[in-house]
């Protein structure tokens, strides 16, 4: 009786003793994952500001592309007047004429056959 008492006893402690690891890989898994889930969160935490970070510089950027667009336009109305009409002619010139060059003198267009002897 009494060996039954102390094997009783053994087993119990036995079972104790896997409870025990049990709780403990637990505990050590749970961690685990806390560990891993916090540094997610500060990680997620980071590309947000990243995120935003870059958005602001986008609008920044957009910003100063529709300023520099306006500029532009602006430069373009106060053009001189005179070069305007002088474009145009160089380009009707060029359109009417395909042998005269942006000055309006003559190309020679044929061709200058050399035989050798």
């Amino acid at each position: 009786m009494i060996a039954h008492f102390i094997s009783a006893i053994a087993a119990m402690g036995l079972i104790l003793a896997g409870a025990a690891v049990g709780l403990g890989l637990t505990f050590v898994l749970v961690w685990q994952h806390q560990t891993r889930l916090h540094k997610l969160r500060e990680e997620e935490r980071l590309l947000a500001s990243h995120v935003q970070a870059l958005k602001e510089q986008i609008a920044a950027d957009e910003a100063l592309l529709e300023h520099i667009q306006q500029a532009s336009t602006q430069s373009e109305a106060k053009r001189n007047p005179l070069e305007a009409p002088i474009e145009q002619e160089q380009e009707q010139l060029a359109a009417t004429s395909p042998g005269r060059a942006v000055f309006g003198t003559e190309l020679d267009l044929k061709p200058k056959h050399r035989w050798r002897k």
